[in-house]
């Protein structure tokens, strides 16, 4: 029986994306790895003593997706809660789908010497975008495969057409607590309260729902629970989405909804560069009452090719084929 580390964003995580993204990591890995168990570590939290021994001879460790490299991993604040002392007791971990935390220039010495000890030499590193690929490469690391991000790893041409080309009546919309623009999410706002007979908002990160608050007082807007079980209930109904939560909006063409995410970050307009994920930038607002009262084809490109190879490296086959 195999053993494998998981190291998983959405344990001790205040954003349902780190869930999102998790869902479909463990789901690929069990469809990979049959009579193993799994060990989950959270990424955000420090690896005590105890986490030291559990992680002692297994089979492989993952990190599952999110937005974890950055280019100063001896900052304080760090994503990847991990330091250079326990780097040695860690088996070498394989990047699963995961992203460069920001648009960024110079990386520390620090952060290449850590990274190097970290990140498996033998295996391939599946990174979520192009640009994360080059980060990685510019400080040596090379074995690294641009896959996409696992939450639509599954999407393929079919679920594409099923998404909806028209404006439904309902939609759905989130807000990012952290990136707050209150001008423009203000006329994000007035613009789904013109276009929309039913409007819901769900709460994605913690402090989103006390932002959302201070941009409106009006009671039009119905709340949604923020929960998965919540979100997915209303997605169900094939309402609209638009937000700025990325993750949102993965979920949401998930579920066959019409989807525009206002990008506010380098994640969503990386994804929208390399694989076509429906983005408006959040600073071209006025340009989205024009977009929803007109058909929208969703038409993602998924990196097949790379997917089956990442996979393929665990089935016995060389790096390098």
């Amino acid at each position: 029986m195999n053993k494998i580390i998981l190291y998983n964003p959405a344990i001790s995580s205040l954003n349902m994306g780190d869930e999102i993204i998790a869902e479909s990591c463990k789901k690929n890995i069990c469809s990979l790895f049959s009579n193993s168990m799994y060990v989950e570590i959270s990424t955000h939290l420090p690896i005590n003593n105890k986490y030291i021994q559990r992680i002692k001879n297994v089979k492989y460790s993952f990190v599952l997706g999110s937005n974890l490299l950055m280019p100063k991993m001896d900052a304080r604040f760090r994503q990847w809660d991990i330091k250079m002392w326990n780097v040695d007791y860690i088996k070498p971990i394989i990047l699963m789908g995961v992203g460069w935390n920001r648009y960024s220039d110079k990386v520390t010495h620090y952060t290449k010497v850590l990274y190097k000890k970290l990140l498996s030499h033998e295996y391939l590193n599946s990174v979520r975008d192009e640009y994360t690929k080059i980060k990685l490469n510019e400080i040596g690391i090379n074995n690294v495969i641009n896959t996409g991000c696992p939450t639509f790893w599954d999407f393929d041409k079919e679920l594409c057409r099923e998404v909806s080309k028209s404006k439904s009546n309902k939609v759905i919309f989130t807000l990012t607590d952290y990136k707050r623009d209150y001008k423009k999410d203000k006329q994000l706002i007035e613009i789904l309260k013109k276009n929309y007979r039913e409007i819901y908002f769900w709460t994605q990160g913690f402090d989103d729902y006390d932002y959302f608050k201070e941009l409106d007082k009006s009671n039009i807007i119905k709340i949604v629970g923020p929960t998965l079980d919540d979100f997915d209930k209303i997605l169900k109904e094939k309402v609209d989405y638009v937000g700025t939560r990325l993750h949102g909006g993965i979920r949401a063409l998930k579920f066959r909804c019409r989807t525009i995410i206002l990008a506010v970050d380098n994640r969503a307009i990386e994804l929208n560069r390399n694989y076509n994920i429906p983005i408006l930038k959040r600073e071209e607002i006025d340009k989205l009452e024009e977009i929803i009262n007109n058909d929208l084809i969703t038409d993602i490109k998924i990196p097949l090719k790379n997917i089956e190879r990442w996979k393929n490296q665990f089935k016995g086959r060389k790096l390098n084929e």
